[in-house]
């Protein structure tokens, strides 16, 4: 995403690209829809227990990174699920929650 098109949530946006993950794979995907960013955790269907308890890790930390750049930049949301009914999501992923800004 370019800096125009982040706009205000550029920055946080770029945090969420820079997160470390486990297995350096970066399993997440951001779906923006107007005021909506759309969390999303990818694998494949067969995932193990221990590779999804991993990713779901690596989902915690990308959501802090997110939200605590958003803090720091004084920007305002709230985190929340939300129906996910005709949001195109990306192939092989999963909803997990959104940050609504406000």
């Amino acid at each position: 995403m370019t800096q125009q098109k982040g706009g205000s949530y550029a920055t946080p946006l770029e945090m969420v690209r820079l997160a470390p993950s486990a297995a350096n794979q970066q399993p997440w995907r951001v779906v923006k829809q107007g005021n909506v960013y759309h969390f999303y955790e990818t694998h494949g269907a067969n995932i193990s227990d221990g590779e999804a308890k991993i990713k779901q890790v690596d989902l915690g930390i990308v959501l802090s990174h997110f939200h605590q750049t958003d803090l720091e930049l004084g920007l305002s949301g709230r985190f929340e699920k939300l129906p996910q009914n005709g949001i195109p999501a990306p192939k092989d992923t999963w909803y997990w929650m959104s940050w609504v800004a406000e």
